[in-house]
């Protein structure tokens, strides 16, 4: 079915519609003619799963994220055109964060797969840009009287629903599919080697300094457990190392550091229903602070370079540089606070 789809979507351009028709028709009769917004969700799987079965759970919330955003886009209503293309970006986030999450541990997609969708991210992310230019500093400049000025990129760029429409985004959709519907072959074969040879280890090796204890079955439900316990505390003295050098990070270092936050709380969102409920909570509060407060400073950086190609041609830019010079100073003064707090909460992980 899947080799039909991909076949059919080549050569009649089709649309891959994640909603079925009895969903659709509750959504008409409830007076709702448009997909709704599709926020991320943690992925439901039982407490005692193996990395196989989490990360296919994990997949399958990106996926329906992804693709229900998408079909928002395109048949949506137009007034949530710049949320549903921020929630299809988180989509795309969220899965290279999984593979990376998981990795060394359960069969990595395929690259081409990975870069088709990081291709997506890049593409909507003039889009996502512009807007939040428009709806954020833009805004905040003309309230402080500064002279308006045309952004170089503001008015053009790509039609992200024609983006999304095109072929090779649909085709990467569809890939992503008959993949994860690999993942589930592929474990089915893996249980079916078991249960014919019991000792036979058939898990995916541990990613290097994460190897398990002598003796014990690498793909067993503990294993998984300690390997995540392992791996977010490994990540979250990161962050400590980043919060004790604050002062000495570039823009290219904040900016990684912010990828590094987005990172972890995304894979603690995924072995949620592995962890302590309480201190799971406490620990993404702090997160989601300090990845907002690093957010707001990376669309200053955005702001920034767009008004530093103006200077040669219009010196009424350097009026927004300065407001935009004070803001930055002001907030990163402000996250290294927060960076702080976050790095003094215990990660979820006893």
């Amino acid at each position: 079915m899947l080799a039909l789809a991909e076949r059919w979507q080549r050569r009649f351009g089709l649309i891959y519609d994640p909603r079925s028709k009895a969903e659709r028709g509750d959504q008409l009769t409830q007076g709702s003619p448009f997909p709704p917004l599709r926020k991320a969700s943690q992925p439901a799987y039982a407490q005692r799963a193996l990395a196989a079965e989490a990360f296919g759970s994990v997949v399958d919330e990106c996926l329906a994220q992804i693709t229900r955003n998408a079909i928002g886009l395109i048949e949506g209503d137009p007034t949530l055109r710049v949320e549903h293309v921020h929630q299809l970006r988180v989509g795309v986030r969220r899965i290279r964060s999984a593979v990376r999450s998981f990795r060394g541990w359960v069969p990595a997609p395929p690259a081409e797969l990975v870069e088709g969708l990081r291709l997506l991210f890049a593409t909507l992310g003039l889009a996502r840009d512009r807007d939040v230019l428009d709806d954020g500093v833009v805004a905040e400049l003309a309230k402080f009287g500064a002279p308006p000025l045309a952004l170089p990129g503001a008015a053009a760029g790509p039609d992200p629903v024609a983006v999304v429409a095109s072929t090779d985004a649909q085709r990467i959709f569809v890939a992503w599919i008959a993949w994860r519907a690999k993942l589930d072959e592929a474990r089915r074969e893996e249980f079916s080697a078991v249960a014919d040879k019991p000792e036979t280890d058939v898990a995916v090796a541990p990613a290097a300094g994460e190897a398990v204890a002598r003796g014990a079955p690498r793909n067993d439900a503990p294993t998984f457990r300690r390997n995540v316990r392992r791996r977010l505390r490994r990540w979250h003295r990161r962050l400590i190392a980043d919060w004790q050098s604050f002062d000495e990070l570039d823009e290219g270092s904040l900016h990684a550091l912010r990828k590094r936050t987005k990172r972890l709380r995304y894979a603690v969102e995924f072995f949620a229903p592995l962890l302590k409920r309480r201190i799971t909570e406490r620990y993404l509060n702090a997160l989601t602070a300090f990845q907002d407060r690093m957010g707001e400073l990376n669309d200053l950086f955005v702001a920034r370079a767009r008004y530093q190609s103006l200077v040669a041609s219009d010196p009424a830019a350097w009026f927004a540089l300065g407001w935009l010079a004070a803001r930055i100073a002001d907030v990163r003064a402000l996250a290294k606070p927060e960076l702080g707090r976050l790095a003094k909460v215990d990660p979820p992980t006893s």
